[in-house]
């Protein structure tokens, strides 16, 4: 399976099978924009002192020659794969669709989007993956994943929802359609916060997904300090919060049996009443060889990822959050997330003003800077 050569100076090697086809349409108007792209792709992925050697080639039997290649210094402590037992699984995630599946979604989906004024887009990607990974410990993995993506665009803003089926993607989208056309059209009667407020402080409620990109984040975060110092676990970091990992979850895009080094996921509570008590772990952060179970990166070094993160209800309601607030924001929907210094930047998309407890004017805000320190008040 292996050359020689390779063989003879890397330990460890993983060989990664992968076939991935993509269907892309884009409605604008009265116009359908149809693209189909397909690949196969042999990776070898080796280890040894510290340093990653990725190659990937054409998906071609009994050739070695690998046409370009990947080198990444990745400095970790020592492996031990003596523990290691080998993993043997064959498993699909999501179901395929016909192409009159996928146009039905289409032309119904487009029928739910008013005429704004605004010129909408509406974007659709399916994307059916086959991954076959031979590791060095004797693991065979075979592993299919249906994605199917939907999102809108409009006026620099847009909503996507990310489901393994085109039942659960539609019904997902219906709901998104109505509450993107509404900020949309509140957008454009939204004024510029008056700067004089500039750097105050001020209480600030995310909505889910303005949420999930934060969170997601700060998991990332912590994961990477845990790497670094080993002082993070323990840490009362994130109020009240209780966070789990989550990698089994049908509907998820997330979901999978396997990660990318070859190794079964779990489970994995990350955070209990804001205290850390895991993180995100490979082989390479755990040092040990049946890994950490949240390994992703194929034609990258693995690097510790999320699969769903879900977080435990808490009891405060949103109406009840925005009645004790007096003066503050709610945010819909977020263009991207930073680390600035030592503190993290959120781009919101809409954003709401608060005052005395009620939804007031919309407000376009650049940006929203929280301090770490403030994250111990999250409800």
């Amino acid at each position: 399976m292996f050359s020689n050569n390779l063989i003879h100076k890397y330990k460890y090697l993983d060989e990664v099978h992968v076939k991935r086809w993509e269907l892309r349409i884009r409605v604008s108007g009265f116009q359908v924009f149809k693209d189909e792209t397909s690949f196969s792709r042999r990776v070898l992925r080796a280890w040894r002192n510290g340093y990653w050697l990725i190659r990937i080639g054409p998906l071609v039997s009994g050739k070695h020659f690998l046409s370009e290649s990947y080198e990444r210094i990745y400095k970790v402590g020592g492996v031990s794969f003596s523990s290691a037992t080998p993993v043997n699984i064959s498993y699909q995630v999501g179901e395929p669709s016909t192409q009159a599946q996928i146009d039905e979604f289409i032309n119904e989906i487009n029928d739910l989007i008013p005429n704004t004024g605004k010129p909408v887009q509406l974007f659709f990607r399916y994307t059916r993956e086959r991954k076959r990974m031979f590791n060095s410990d004797g693991s065979d993995v075979c592993a299919e994943h249906n994605y199917y993506t939907f999102l809108l665009e409009s006026n620099n803003m847009w909503c996507e929802v990310s489901t393994t089926s085109i039942k659960s993607l539609k019904t997902w989208a219906e709901v998104k359609v109505v509450d993107f056309i509404t900020h949309v059209k509140n957008f454009e009667k939204a004024r510029i916060f008056n700067p004089v407020y500039k750097g105050s402080v001020f209480d600030v409620v995310l909505d889910p997904d303005a949420t999930a990109l934060l969170l997601h984040t700060l998991v990332k975060i912590q994961s990477q300090l845990e790497f670094k110092t080993r002082k993070v676990l323990g840490k009362k970091l994130l109020g009240n919060l209780s966070i789990y990992d989550d990698p089994f979850i049908n509907w998820s895009t997330g979901y999978r049996l396997v990660d990318d080094e070859g190794f079964k996921t779990r489970l994995k509570k990350l955070v209990e009443d804001g205290v850390v008590i895991d993180v995100l772990e490979t082989r390479w952060t755990t040092h040990r060889g049946e890994g950490g179970g949240n390994a992703v990166g194929i034609f990258t070094p693995p690097m510790p990822g999320t699969s769903t993160l879900v977080v435990k209800k808490g009891d405060w309601k949103l109406d009840e959050i925005i009645e004790d607030i007096k003066s503050g924001f709610i945010v819909y929907g977020a263009k991207g997330i930073f680390l600035r210094d030592s503190s993290i930047e959120l781009f919101p998309q809409i954003s709401y003003y608060i005052e005395r407890g009620e939804e007031k004017t919309p407000v376009k805000l650049h940006s929203i800077v929280i301090h770490p320190y403030f994250l111990k008040d999250i409800l």
